[in-house]
C-alpha cells in the first residue's frame, strides 16, 4: 500500500426500530473503499444511572494485511429521522486508529454527545450519514522498497527514511550509521504517531495525541515537532488545560508550556475552577504550588 493516501467519502447507514435495539453494538453496512474496510453503526451503552444511550461510531481497517500503520480520521455526521428530517449533526475531533487497536479503531465519538433511546421512541428508523477524510500512513515491511532504515520498537519494526529522521530528530540523526535502530522504552503506537507527525503531510496535533507527541519530541530531541507542539499547546483552545499541564510537567528543561498554562487563567474564579477539578489533585505538588502562587495576585 502507498505510504500515505487521502480518502474523502460518505457513508450512510439506516437502522430500523432503533428504540428496540438489544445488542450492545449494531453495524450498518460494511463497505470497501480504496483498499479499506469501513463499518458504521450504533453503539449502545449504559451509564452509571442505568440509562441506555446510543452513539454513532466508525470502524476502519485495511483490506489487506498491513502490520504497522496509523490513520487519521476527520468526520462530520448527521442523524436523520424516519421522515428524512435532521435530528442531530456535529463534528468529531481527528481520531487516530492504529494496527495496535484490537478493535481497529472503535471510537464512540463522545464529542458528539449522547443520543438517548427516548429520543428515538417515535422514530422506527434512523439514518446516520458520515462524511469523512482519512489519511493513512504505512510503516510495515511492504514499504521496504522505498525506505532505507528500520526502527525497532518492542516487537514492531517501522520502515522509514534516514533523511526524514535526520531532519527531524537530533537523537535519531546520531544513530543512523547502521540499517536498524532498537528504540527502548517507547510505545509502538506513540512512535507511529511520531512518524506520522513528522511526515511531509503530517497528522494534526489534537488532545488525542498532544501528550504523546510532546513527550517523544522532547525525548528524541525533535526540535521542529517540539516547537510545533509548543505552539499548538500555547495557542489551542480545544486541548484541555489539564492535558497541557500534564505534558508541561514532563518538560523540566523547558518552562514555556507550563507558564502559558498558568497565564491562560485570567481570573480568581478560573484558578479556583481548575483547582477544584479532580484531576488537579493528581498533579505534582510543585505544579500545584505554582498555580496557587499565581492565583494570589487576584486576592
Amino acid at each position: 500500500m502507498n505510504p500515505i493516501i487521502h480518502i474523502g467519502k460518505e457513508i450512510k447507514s439506516t437502522f430500523t426500530k432503533v428504540n428496540e435495539l438489544t445488542n450492545r453494538s449494531v453495524y450498518g453496512q460494511e463497505i470497501k473503499i480504496d483498499g479499506f474496510i469501513w463499518k458504521s453503526g450504533l453503539l449502545k451503552n449504559t451509564d452509571t444511572s442505568n440509562v441506555a444511550y446510543l452513539v454513532p461510531f466508525l470502524e476502519v481497517s485495511p483490506s489487506v494485511s498491513v502490520t504497522n500503520w496509523i490513520c487519521e480520521v476527520k468526520a462530520s455526521f448527521s442523524v436523520h429521522k424516519a421522515d428524512g428530517t435532521t435530528f442531530k449533526k456535529g463534528f468529531a475531533n481527528p481520531l487516530f486508529m492504529t494496527s495496535k487497536n484490537t478493535s481497529y479503531g472503535l471510537y464512540t465519538f463522545m464529542e458528539w454527545k449522547n443520543f438517548y433511546t427516548t429520543d428515538y421512541v417515535q422514530n422506527l428508523s434512523s439514518t446516520i450519514s458520515y462524511i469523512f477524510d482519512l489519511k493513512f500512513y504505512n510503516f510495515d515491511q511492504s514499504s521496504i522498497n522505498y525506505r532505507d532504515f528500520a526502527v525497532i520498537v518492542g516487537q514492531d519494526k517501522f520502515f522509514t527514511n534516514k533523511a526524514l529522521l535526520a531532519m527531524n530528530s537530533k537523537f535519531l540523526a546520531d544513530h543512523l550509521t547502521a540499517s536498524e535502530l532498537n528504540l527502548l522504552s517507547t510505545d509502538s503506537k506513540d512512535f507511529a504517531m511520531f512518524l506520522a507527525a513528522v511526515h511531509p503531510d503530517p497528522i494534526q496535533i489534537t488532545s488525542n495525541n498532544f501528550g504523546a507527541l510532546v513527550d517523544l519530541a522532547h525525548r528524541l530531541n525533535a526540535g521542529p515537532l517540539f516547537k510545533k507542539c509548543l505552539d499548538v499547546g500555547m495557542n489551542s483552545t480545544t486541548i484541555p488545560l489539564i492535558v497541557k499541564v500534564r505534558s508541561a510537567e514532563k518538560l523540566e528543561s523547558d518552562d514555556r508550556l507550563m507558564q502559558a498554562c498558568i497565564d491562560s487563567l485570567k481570573t480568581a474564579k478560573e484558578f479556583k475552577d481548575f483547582a477544584d477539578k479532580p484531576e488537579f489533585k493528581t498533579l505534582k505538588d510543585s505544579t500545584k504550588i505554582r498555580f496557587f502562587t499565581a492565583s494570589l495576585k487576584f486576592i
